[in-house]
């Protein structure tokens, strides 16, 4: 019988100020679990730079993966040794209120809700989106304030399908998701089976929008450098008059996020930080 105590990879990232946030999303993308920042203000202090980012990861490919994405220049991989850190990671994640109604939690935390409250069970793990990041966060409220009852949705990189699941929870009939990693999609069908609204939740591997349908309301929370060369198939999803919520943007990419959706006008803009959410009405077609 085998001793050997296990190893849980982590990846170093050294940062600057600047970087943080666009860094820590790409982070989370490429499938952290969870992303510690360190400088030399917190307890454990940075040994790499101005900041360093560290995060943890499932396995090791796909932390390796992460270094190979960043390049070695700047980061690097090291192990946790034993199985203490499995019960002292889960020290972070915490219930987390998103917004007026919704809670998330992951599913080894009890909460005790408001009668309003929308609570939604997810563990961090192999894809993007626990609540923990500003994009997700801004999508969630922007939801919050739109009508969504008895509509069809679209989720365009669903990741861990939490976007579709809040939409569920507070209204919508049906949601459509699709996500280029198929790990991904397993995932956010899991998830949905979690919180009871599997019956109502369809996950495709794509890797475009592939949709004959066009919907009423689309979420994309990607990236720019996604959004912008995608913008044509993305803004083809949606319904004439229908509403369209982008996210995983910083604030300066407004304007050219604005440029390359010229058939849709902005109506809303919520923001965290350096990130923000932009919501746009689809413009009447011209008779």
């Amino acid at each position: 019988m085998s001793t050997e105590e296990p190893r849980y990879p982590f990846v170093h990232v050294r940062a600057n100020r600047e970087e943080e946030e666009l860094l820590s999303y790409e982070l989370f993308e490429l499938g952290a679990l969870g992303v510690e920042i360190r400088d030399q203000t917190t307890l454990l202090k940075t040994e790499l730079g101005e900041l360093t980012l560290i995060a943890s990861f499932a396995d090791v490919e796909s932390a390796e993966a992460a270094v190979d994405a960043l390049g070695s220049d700047r980061a690097h991989l090291s192990f946790v040794i034993g199985d203490d850190f499995l019960d002292e990671w889960k020290r972070f994640f915490k219930p987390t209120r998103i917004g007026e109604r919704i809670v998330i939690r992951p599913s080894w935390e009890c909460f005790d809700p408001e009668p309003s409250d929308l609570v939604l069970v997810i563990d961090p793990g192999r894809a993007f989106g626990t609540g923990l990041h500003e994009s997700t966060r801004l999508v969630i409220r922007c939801l919050e304030k739109l009508d969504l009852d008895g509509i069809k949705l679209l989720d365009l990189g669903t990741g861990s399908g939490v976007l579709s699941i809040a939409a569920l929870l507070l209204g919508a009939r049906c949601a459509v998701a699709n996500d280029i990693d198929p790990d991904a999609i397993e995932v956010a069908l899991e998830n949905a089976a979690s919180n009871g609204v599997a019956d109502r939740f369809e996950g495709y591997v794509q890797e475009k929008p592939e949709f004959k349908e066009r919907f009423p309301l689309v979420l994309a929370n990607i990236e720019s450098r996604v959004l912008i060369p995608l913008a044509q198939e993305i803004a083809s999803t949606v319904a004439e008059g229908g509403t369209l919520i982008l996210s995983g943007l910083l604030r300066d990419e407004a304007e050219k996020i604005e440029a390359a959706y010229p058939d849709f006008e902005r109506v809303a803009i919520e923001q965290e930080k350096d990130w923000i959410a932009l919501v746009f009405k689809r413009r009447a077609s011209a008779s």
